[in-house]
């Protein structure tokens, strides 16, 4: 089983090209819109929504960003993406020079850290081991 993609909502097309574009530096694979009638069939938003698909040949994400009057991003507190990166603390440092927020928090001898996006997105960033090609620790 592979996973397909990520689905967030943004708030802004801006706030999707920092991220996604700027800081992940993934690629627009393509754009399309979700049409009110759609939306409420799936989802139960009776509302349209721009729809971004950004992604590499190992990362997929579609940024959903609400048309005006719809329902805006609204994450959950323990909703979360971990990424894995190679040479983390550069790569939080590019956030931070971005205006994200950067958590982190003692577990034990590890260091766990969160990215804030733009919209209340939260990711989890993990050091990309150079063993296995997993990351070495668990949330």
């Amino acid at each position: 089983m592979n996973l397909n993609h990520v689905a967030l909502v943004v708030s802004s097309k801006e706030n999707a090209e920092h991220f996604f574009s700027r800081l992940l530096g993934l690629e627009i694979i393509r754009t399309q819109t979700v049409p009110a009638d759609l939306s409420r069939q799936l989802f139960d938003l009776p509302a349209e929504y721009s729809v971004i698909l950004y992604g590499n040949e190992d990362f997929r994400v579609e940024a959903f960003i609400p048309q005006k009057g719809a329902p805006g991003p609204q994450p959950g507190p323990l909703a979360h993406l971990c990424l894995e990166v190679t040479g983390r603390e550069a790569w939080l440092d590019r956030a931070a020079a971005l205006g994200l927020e950067v958590r982190r928090a003692q577990k034990g001898e590890s260091i766990v850290v969160f990215v804030k996006d733009f919209d209340g997105n939260l990711y989890e960033i993990k050091e990309k081991s150079t063993l296995s090609g997993r990351p070495s620790g668990r949330l």
